[in-house]
């Protein structure tokens, strides 16, 4: 009984079972130097995050889609070392994309963030093997509206056509039977 108490009293403050509340606040000294060519790096990587959430995402869409009966005769996955219930796999697909989520909530904070002063930054302040500040604020842009529809964003840069939606429709998989 208290293991259940503790585990829903972590939870209830936003806490990881046996961790530490998230911080609610920074305190960073105001004499601190950003290094403002770093921010590019910051906004690929806040890039590359949302590509990853959006594809999770389809992922996500396409596998609830698929009947377990379909795949599993035994409710299980995989092979070779490498084995979980459909259920798991369900369940993990679902916390990877909560963790991208989280993870490109916080970055999309910290690219926001005044220290950086992104909207006023010229080229003298960036890498000058870099992107200029006319294309930082381009790639700014797209990453707010990557943000706004990951899938949608992996549908418009499918090159292929693999991710359409009616490669993944439920008549599909029903007909494959």
């Amino acid at each position: 009984m208290n293991n259940l108490i503790n585990k829903l009293a972590a939870q209830y403050l936003d806490k990881e079972e046996g961790g530490e509340s998230p911080p609610q606040g920074r305190r960073i000294d105001p004499a601190y130097k950003y290094d403002v060519s770093k921010i590019e790096d910051l906004v690929k990587t806040q890039k590359c995050l949302l590509a990853a959430l959006g594809h999770a995402m389809k992922a996500q869409q396409g596998f609830s889609i698929i009947p377990s009966s379909t795949i599993s005769p035994d409710g299980l996955i995989g092979g070779m070392g490498y084995i979980m219930s459909v259920a798991d796999f369900r369940k993990n697909l679902s916390n990877v994309i909560e963790a991208f989520s989280a993870l490109t909530d916080t970055l999309e904070d910290e690219i926001n963030a005044p220290h950086w002063d992104v909207g006023n930054m010229d080229n003298d302040d960036l890498d000058e093997d870099g992107l200029n500040s006319n294309e930082l604020n381009q790639e700014i842009s797209d990453i707010h509206e990557m943000k706004q529809d990951p899938t949608g964003w992996v549908d418009e840069n499918d090159n292929t056509g693999f991710f359409r939606p009616s490669v993944w429709s439920y008549d599909k998989v029903l007909n494959e039977k």
